[in-house]
């Protein structure tokens, strides 16, 4: 139950807070928001290699990441940029302005 409530907060309303204040989300904003939720599913212990078992101890090797790859999502860049297309068009979000990333115009 705390799992699902935290996955609720997670996809529901932190990203809703975030368009509220109109600031378009960057591509690591939904790069974490995935992983967030993906890691919110996750029951087991020892879900990542950096997350800390019932002994506070890293879980590394023993982690689900290592043991089963391709099973959860642990890094940003094990959300292809697929996945960020997909969220923005299920989402209705574009990528922010960045003036370095505007079109050359014309004649300059």
């Amino acid at each position: 139950m705390k799992y699902q409530s935290l996955f609720f907060i997670v996809i529901v309303l932190l990203p809703s807070a975030i368009f509220a204040e109109g600031k378009p989300l960057t591509d690591g904003d939904i790069r974490n928001y995935i992983l967030s939720g993906n890691l919110s599913t996750f029951t087991e212990e020892c879900p990542c290699p950096y997350s800390l078992d019932n002994k506070k101890n890293v879980c590394g090797e023993n982690s689900e990441y290592v043991k089963n790859p391709g099973t959860l999502k642990c890094y940003p860049g094990d959300v292809t940029d697929e996945e960020v297309r997909q969220y923005r068009r299920d989402n209705n979000t574009e990528k922010p302005y960045l003036p370095w990333n505007k079109e050359k115009k014309e004649g300059y």
